[in-house]
């Protein structure tokens, strides 16, 4: 059977919606570390962490939700936002983010694995994931290729521009919008840096690169479908 690129994309958004669901999250103002605990354990996979003790104190995990049916993720991920803000009695949404998992969860749990710094394995909070070994593992990989991905000076602003935080209020106005955060990323980077502000058509650039980088598999494939689609806008009508 042939498909038009019509056919394609309809089959890949399908395959969208899954019944294993991978949900990150952070907290920056805990008020019942009990209560997010049995939270997290409510769920099939789970791994928190609590980072920088000393100063920007905060808890950040990951989840796996596998539900019956097949759902979208982004139902999964506003229910478990929901159910994270009411267990923390939190009124707005400054102090915690949740996500879907773009990455794949190995680069994921890699990353909660980081510690404080090269020397200082993660303070695993809960897990039932990795053993005690592969956590050790992964800190060391983690920084390991880290230091590959900081060998040249677009790496470590493209690494730079990705951490920059944005308010979670902002996040929430802007949600399904990853062009606009990324776009205002570059922006407060560029001005929080005392630096020139690239015009419109540099960030355009910089939005479509980093985009296309930060995802994988069928998003990526997506993601570059619909870009192809903006340069030949023609195709459109297969």
């Amino acid at each position: 059977m042939r498909y038009s690129g019509k056919n394609i994309i309809s089959i890949y958004i399908k395959k969208m919606e899954r019944n294993e669901h991978y949900v990150k999250w952070r907290l920056t103002k805990c008020k019942d570390l009990d209560k997010l605990i049995k939270l997290n354990h409510k769920y099939d996979k789970y791994f928190m962490v609590s980072e920088n003790e000393n100063s920007n104190h905060h808890y950040q995990g990951m989840i796996k939700i596998k539900t019956k049916k097949m759902c979208k993720s982004k139902n999964i991920v506003d229910n478990f936002r929901r159910k994270l803000k009411e267990s923390q009695d939190l009124g707005g949404n400054k102090d915690f983010s949740v996500g879907e998992i773009t990455e794949t969860p190995e680069v994921y749990i890699r990353y909660l694995c980081k510690g404080d710094n090269e020397k200082k394995e993660p303070n695993v909070i809960i897990n039932n994931i990795l053993l005690e070994t592969e956590v050790t593992l992964n800190h060391h990989k983690y920084w390991e290729i880290n230091k590959d991905l900081k060998t040249t000076d677009a790496h470590r602003k493209y690494n730079k521009i990705k951490e920059y935080e944005i308010s979670q209020e902002m996040l929430e106005k802007l949600k399904n919008a990853d062009e606009l955060i990324w776009t205002m990323k570059i922006i407060l980077y560029h001005d929080s840096k005392n630096l020139l502000i690239p015009d419109a058509y540099s960030i355009k650039k910089m939005v479509n690169t980093y985009m296309i980088k930060d995802l994988n598999g069928n998003e990526k494939l997506n993601c570059a479908y619909s870009m192809a689609l903006d340069i030949f806008p023609g195709y459109r009508t297969l």
